[in-house]
């Protein structure tokens, strides 16, 4: 387990603040299953990666980006890519976290002392 750093614009922040936000699309990978980091004042670990395409991602992991909707998600990512546009085609790495709470961190350390 490695702690790593993954930017996040206000728009990110504030759906993980809400809780809502459980997967982020990059065009890489940060980090590796079992790598945390840490924003908001709360840690994180990564649970999975799938690579998909940003139309997918739009159309079908919407909620887990913590939009409301595929409007939404494609108006932030294209302000992220602001110079270009999102490409719909383009492939990236959609990766899936969930908060790390104290009892968490417990049962993953037995489960490391164990190994």
């Amino acid at each position: 387990m490695t702690k790593i750093e993954i930017p996040f614009n206000a728009w990110s922040k504030d759906k993980l603040r809400k809780g809502i936000k459980t997967s982020t699309f990059r065009y890489h990978q940060y980090g590796t299953a079992g790598d945390t980091f840490e924003t908001e004042g709360k840690e994180y670990e990564l649970l999975k990666f799938e690579e998909h395409n940003g139309r997918d991602v739009i159309m079908n992991h919407y909620k887990s980006e913590g939009a409301a909707s595929p409007k939404e998600l494609r108006k932030v990512l294209n302000g992220i890519h602001w110079r270009t546009g999102l490409n719909p085609e383009r492939r990236g790495t959609l990766h899936y976290f969930a908060e790390r709470t104290a009892k968490k961190k417990e049962a993953a350390a037995k489960v490391r002392k164990h190994e």
